[in-house]
């Protein structure tokens, strides 16, 4: 695959995600990359899956794959319920246990600066909803990216906020 995105110049990039598939542990996916060119493929890391995985052990996760990130997906989660009936709440930043800025003072000391990927996973409203959905769409995608904005700028990674892009708003 490294060779075929080479031909093309493109980089292909596997995101992990929790559950029981290839990549879900950060661990398999290092070993099957480990010898690839990584300019050509990688891994998109995604840490609200990280730590769905890994817990508090995921900085140890991205310390082993992260020569092949390019990306991170920054999005949130919370656990809701209890027990056995224990599930994933995905929410806007900041209001759950994704540890953005842990990860990015690791970047910061790797010196890494890979692309960031900002989703918009939690319930959000639609273009169905008229102008009032709208307004309340903008106000929770501007409150984002307030909270990534602040979080880069805690990390001193000002060089992720590129010239002119709604981060530096």
């Amino acid at each position: 695959m490294a060779k075929l995105n080479q031909t093309h110049q493109i980089h292909g990039a596997y995101q992990n995600h929790n559950g029981l598939q290839f990549g879900a542990p950060v661990w398999d996916l290092a070993d099957v990359l480990q010898g690839q060119d990584a300019r050509y493929l990688g891994c998109q890391y995604d840490l609200y899956h990280g730590i769905i995985e890994g817990a508090n052990s995921w900085p140890l996760g991205f310390r082993r794959i992260h020569p092949f990130v390019r990306t991170i997906d920054v999005k949130d989660f919370r656990w809701a319920g209890s027990g056995r009936a224990l599930k994933i709440e995905t929410v806007p930043l900041g209001e759950g246990q994704a540890d953005f800025p842990a990860l990015f003072r690791l970047l910061k000391q790797l010196n890494i600066q890979p692309q960031l990927s900002l989703h918009f996973e939690y319930p959000l409203p639609t273009a169905s909803d008229g102008a009032v959905g709208r307004k309340t769409l903008i106000t929770s995608m501007k409150r984002d990216l307030a909270v990534l904005r602040g979080w880069l700028r805690d990390a001193g990674l000002k060089e992720f906020i590129a010239p002119n892009s709604p981060l530096t708003r």
